[in-house]
């Protein structure tokens, strides 16, 4: 969390656009190691061996591969690979949810568990879990989440649970809110 010299009190990652020139900050910060997959030395991403998400830490691991455009062992990037649920995850505002801002060319399988719990999300724009989907298939998922927004009015057209945008190409199969 950040609080500028006005008192406004800013959730997100350093260098997501909250900060502003001449302003004077106080500085929460909390490091998190990037969570191996429930699968991480079998898997490669691919359709046939896609990587296993059990846990929150490897769910908000998923968040921060993608949006730190990081590449796997096989030199494929994380938004480019496919996933699947293996249980239940609840998030929670203990670490702040900056949506996967881009997926392409990969897909999500839920296989009907959940994705519950709270997020905050501070006045970003296009914003859910996913912010934008190209050429992706996500589905078989149960989302039950509450969202908190700092600033609600600012850009609630560009809002969806689970993506604020998608091309002609992806496909939301059997998910659920």
């Amino acid at each position: 969390t950040m609080t500028d010299d006005n008192g406004e009190e800013y959730v997100g990652i350093l260098g997501s656009g909250n900060l502003r020139p001449g302003m004077l900050y106080d500085i929460d910060l909390s490091v998190r190691t990037i969570a191996d997959f429930a699968n991480e030395d079998e898997a490669d991403g691919s359709e046939s061996k896609p990587y296993e998400i059990a846990t929150a830490e490897q769910f908000y691991s998923l968040m921060l591969r993608c949006n730190l455009n990081k590449s796997n062992a096989h030199h494929r990037g994380y938004n480019n690979c496919h996933y699947k649920l293996v249980d239940d995850i609840e998030l929670n505002n203990e670490m702040p949810w900056m949506p996967i801002s881009y997926f392409s060319d990969g897909s999500l399988d839920g296989q009907n568990y959940r994705i519950c719990g709270d997020i905050y999300l501070d006045n970003q724009f296009r914003t859910g879990l996913f912010r934008y989907i190209r050429n992706t298939v996500i589905k078989n998922l149960v989302l039950d989440l509450n969202v908190t927004f700092s600033r609600p009015n600012n850009h609630n057209e560009w809002f969806g649970l689970l993506t604020a945008e998608a091309d002609d190409d992806s496909q939301i199969i059997n998910c659920v809110n």
